[in-house]
């Protein structure tokens, strides 16, 4: 017998690789999405997409105008931070009331965390899907009784529970809520209120 016994840290080692694993995969992901979307590939390089416009040096000032249907000081350029929901809890809880009335999607990263995300004030146009990577943990997802909620998750060791109100509320076609990913010895709990 060999005096370094592999075997007795096969186990901690793989969920520290895995932990390693989600977090570059995390940091990465966009980049490879938008490589493979464009259809290029490793010979050529990927070209930055830039959300602004590039201005002379001798300009210093860059103007800024507000809509003009709206009437307020609202302005073009700035981010509406709930269309897009990018969650990670580790060892934690996370709990949200989602106000957007154009909810685009999102990704939610559970490790030995919970995440509870209210959605009666927002609203969903078409198809929205909201990717789930969840080890020992749960969610919550409060959401409107019209809306369809679709489930594509692998669970292992784990629970998806739909507990709305039956059939009572007729389902909008045009807003279905996809929920997609892996649950591992966790739960998803899918209520209206």
């Amino acid at each position: 017998m060999p005096w370094f016994d592999l075997s007795n840290y096969f186990f901690p080692l793989a969920i520290i690789g895995l932990g390693i694993w989600l977090i570059v995969r995390r940091n990465n992901k966009h980049d490879f999405s938008k490589k493979w979307k464009a259809g290029q590939t490793d010979a050529q390089p990927i070209v930055p997409e830039a959300d602004y416009i590039v201005r002379p040096e001798e300009t210093t000032e860059i103007p800024i105008e507000p809509i003009a249907a709206s009437g307020n000081n609202s302005y073009t350029n700035i981010p509406k931070g709930d269309d897009f929901i990018d969650i990670v809890s580790v060892f934690g809880g996370v709990k949200k009331i989602i106000l957007s009335k154009d909810f685009k999607g999102g990704e939610i990263i559970n490790i030995c965390g919970g995440t509870e995300l209210d959605f009666t004030r927002a609203d969903i146009n078409g198809v929205v899907v909201i990717e789930i990577t969840q080890i020992f943990g749960g969610i919550k997802l409060i959401v409107p009784p019209h809306w369809q909620v679709q489930s594509d998750i692998a669970a292992i060791f784990a629970g998806i529970d739909d507990k709305r109100f039956g059939n009572a509320t007729p389902q909008s076609p045009d807003k279905i809520l996809i929920l997609k990913g892996v649950s591992i010895f966790a739960g998803v709990d899918v209520r209206s209120f």
